[in-house]
């Protein structure tokens, strides 16, 4: 399986009140991502369990060879690593998904918007990081559906279409 560790966002330009996003993202992103069985992410427990085994506080800004390392033993991929910045009225999610064995970012994307609206903001965030991944030009990404599930179709469609299985597709 090509699993994806979705790392604790980091929090420390973030309001108190906001703290709770760091290890919550791990949740609220891996419902949204892709699930067909070559992208799933992994478990949030797992994650959780070898961050804190890591000895790598919640929250704390992490170097990206820290956070590589802990995607890599937890036989992952991709890492998506992000930050939650700002206070509970305006605050902004930045996320980017790296290759595990490069550090390369496959994509990368930013949200701004009020704690209140958290669900929508999360699911803009994954639509934007799934349109990055799949390479599309910014003219047809707007002409496809902002319905989350639909563009999640349509990303597990073009991987199964990519590898060449074209009746699944």
């Amino acid at each position: 399986e090509h699993k994806m560790v979705i790392a604790p966002f980091r929090t420390g330009a973030a309001a108190p009140g906001l703290k709770y996003l760091g290890e919550g993202m791990i949740e609220l992103l891996a419902t949204r991502l892709p699930d067909d069985s070559t992208d799933r992410a992994m478990d949030a427990g797992a994650i959780i369990r070898a961050w804190r085994s890591a000895e790598i506080s919640g929250g704390a800004d992490v170097p990206m060879d820290t956070v590589l390392t802990v995607a890599r033993a937890l036989g992952a991929e991709r890492v998506l690593m992000g930050s939650v910045v700002g206070v509970p009225n305006r605050l902004t999610l930045n996320a980017s998904v790296l290759r595990v064995d490069s550090g390369r970012i496959t994509a990368r994307a930013t949200v701004e918007g009020s704690a209140d609206s958290l669900a929508m903001l999360v699911d803009h965030l994954a639509r934007k990081l799934l349109l990055a991944e799949t390479g599309l030009d910014e003219p047809l990404a707007n002409r496809l559906s902002h319905s989350l599930p639909a563009l999640q179709a349509y990303v597990r469609a073009t991987g199964v279409y990519a590898r060449g299985d074209y009746p699944r597709a």
